[in-house]
């Protein structure tokens, strides 16, 4: 929350506050719903088809000796993938970069509506812009 400016105050020690982080209405989100529902299937299809190179790569490592499995460190893979993905976007200006608060922490924050029937929708909106 941040101090409001835009209120009109009656008396000096009024405060009033108002949100200081992007909140998105349900119409607000439906509008990039199937475009990032999209851009995911892309990303599972690139993450997929790399799924071959991942196992020999794995296969390199000592991790199978241990008695462990590809699909044990596919959440690390990825997460490392968002966020090589993230830092280039932000270097090109595509992203903003979070932000240093007062207590030293980077974050960006934003609030989205609660979603109902949101599969059933964004379905919807796929089928209109032609994706499958």
């Amino acid at each position: 929350m941040r101090e409001a400016v835009d209120w009109e105050k009656t008396h000096p020690a009024e405060r009033y506050y108002e949100q200081n982080l992007p909140i998105f209405k349900t119409q607000e989100c439906e509008a990039f719903t199937a475009l990032c529902e999209h851009m995911s299937k892309e990303l599972v299809k690139m993450f997929a088809k790399r799924h071959s190179k991942m196992e020999r790569a794995f296969r390199k490592t000592g991790l199978a000796k241990q008695g462990w499995k590809l699909s044990d460190i596919t959440q690390c893979l990825f997460a490392n993938m968002y966020r090589g993905a993230r830092t280039i976007l932000e270097e090109q200006g595509l992203m903003t970069s979070p932000e240093k608060h007062k207590n030293g922490a980077r974050w960006i924050f934003w609030a989205e509506e609660p979603k109902t029937n949101r599969r059933k929708k964004a379905s919807n909106a796929f089928k209109d812009i032609g994706v499958n």
